[in-house]
C-alpha cells in the first residue's frame, strides 16, 4: 500500500468533497450561485490551489481562462485551518468547558478533561503553524490526521466538519463579491474596506438560512473558527491594512450575525483565539491575564479579550500596515 503523502499533498484534500456538500447544503446560496453562473460571468467550478511554499494568501477571485470569475482557495491556508479546528476544539472542550461546568455544578455527567487531547490539539496547531513560514508536507502526516485518525477520531470528526463549514463560508464571502459586483469595479482603499464587509454580510445572509437546521451549530463554528484562524496567523493580523476591516471590527461585525445565545458555547470558543493571539504576541503578559476579574458566561470571556484587542490593535497599528494574507 502507498504512503498517503506520494498521493496527496496534504491530509486536509481528503475533505475537498465535503467541502462542497457543506456549501451546497446552502440552497439560497446554491441559488444565488447558478443565477449568477448566467448572468455574471461566474465560474461554476472553485479551484484548491497547491503551493509547496509558505501561505501567501487565503483565497482570491479572479479570470480563470475563459474570462470568468474564479474562486481559488489555497490548500495550505486549508490545511492550516484545519489545524486551528482541532486545536480550539480540543482546548475549549478540555480547559476551559468542562472545568467551567465543574465549578458551577452542571457537569452531569461526570465529564473529565482529556489532556492527551489538548496535547494532540497543540501538536496540531504547531504543524499547522509552519506553514506560515515554509512547506513540508511530510510533517502533516507523522501525526495522526484526517486518513489515520488512531485514538482521535472523535475530535478529528468534529474538527472535519467545522472546517468543512469554515470553507464554505470562505467560498461564500468571495462570491459575494461576484454576486456584489465588487469583481466588476476599480478598487480604492476605502471602497476595498466597505466591500469586505458587504461580502461578509451577504455570505453571513447566505448561511443564516441554515442556522435552525441540523447543521446550524456547526456553520456558526465553522465563521467563527474562520475568524480566529486569520487572526492567528501574525501580529500584523489584527490590521487590515487599508484593504480589509480591523480584524476586532471585522469579529464583532460577523459576532453580532451568528444570533448568539447570552450562553452560547461559541462565545467562549471565540475568547480562547483571542486570549492565545493576545499571550502570544505580547498584548497581554500571563501576570495580567492571570489577574482578570473571573468569568460568570463565556460572553464575558469573549467580551473581555475583544476589548483587550481592539486596544491593542490601537496602539500598534494607528496607520495602514497591510497584513501578507488575503481573502
Amino acid at each position: 500500500m502507498k504512503e498517503p503523502k506520494e498521493i496527496y499533498y496534504l491530509p486536509v484534500e481528503q475533505l475537498s468533497d465535503d467541502v462542497i456538500q457543506y456549501i451546497e447544503k446552502v440552497f439560497e446560496l446554491l441559488d444565488a450561485v447558478k443565477n449568477d453562473c448566467n448572468s455574471n460571468n461566474f465560474s461554476r467550478r472553485f479551484t484548491f490551489i497547491r503551493d509547496e511554499k509558505a501561505i501567501s494568501d487565503v483565497a482570491e477571485i479572479k479570470k480563470d481562462n475563459n474570462k470568468l470569475n474564479h474562486i481559488y482557495i489555497n490548500e495550505n491556508f486549508c490545511q492550516y485551518l484545519w489545524s486551528v479546528c482541532v486545536y480550539l476544539i480540543a482546548y475549549f472542550e478540555n480547559v476551559i468547558h468542562i472545568p467551567m461546568m465543574d465549578a458551577v455544578g452542571i457537569n452531569k455527567n461526570g465529564y473529565k478533561p482529556n489532556m492527551i487531547d489538548v496535547e494532540y490539539g497543540n501538536d496540531c496547531f504547531f504543524r499547522g503553524r509552519q506553514l506560515l513560514h515554509n512547506f513540508n508536507r511530510d510533517a502533516y502526516w507523522v501525526t495522526p490526521n484526517i486518513c489515520n485518525p488512531q485514538q482521535f477520531e472523535n475530535i478529528i470528526s468534529h474538527a472535519n466538519d467545522v472546517y468543512c463549514a469554515a470553507i464554505a463560508f470562505i467560498y461564500a464571502h468571495e462570491f459575494s463579491h461576484n454576486y456584489l459586483g465588487h469583481t466588476q469595479i476599480q478598487q480604492t482603499l476605502s471602497r476595498s474596506i466597505n466591500d469586505e464587509i458587504a461580502a461578509d454580510d451577504m455570505a453571513i445572509s447566505f448561511i443564516q438560512t441554515e442556522y435552525n437546521s441540523a447543521w446550524g451549530r456547526t456553520y456558526k463554528a465553522g465563521i467563527a473558527t474562520t475568524l480566529a484562524a486569520l487572526l492567528l496567523m501574525g501580529e500584523d493580523s489584527i490590521s487590515g491594512g487599508g484593504t480589509h476591516p480591523d480584524m476586532d471590527v471585522r469579529i464583532e461585525n460577523l459576532v453580532t450575525k451568528l444570533e448568539l445565545h447570552e450562553m452560547d458555547l461559541l462565545w467562549g470558543y471565540l475568547g480562547v483565539a483571542l486570549r492565545l493571539w493576545l499571550l502570544v504576541f505580547d498584548g497581554l503578559s500571563i501576570k495580567e491575564d492571570m489577574q482578570q476579574p473571573g468569568f460568570g458566561s463565556y460572553k464575558e470571556i469573549y467580551l473581555y479579550y475583544i476589548e483587550k484587542l481592539k486596544i491593542v490593535r490601537q496602539q500598534r497599528y494607528p496607520t495602514i500596515i497591510k497584513p501578507d494574507w488575503d481573502i
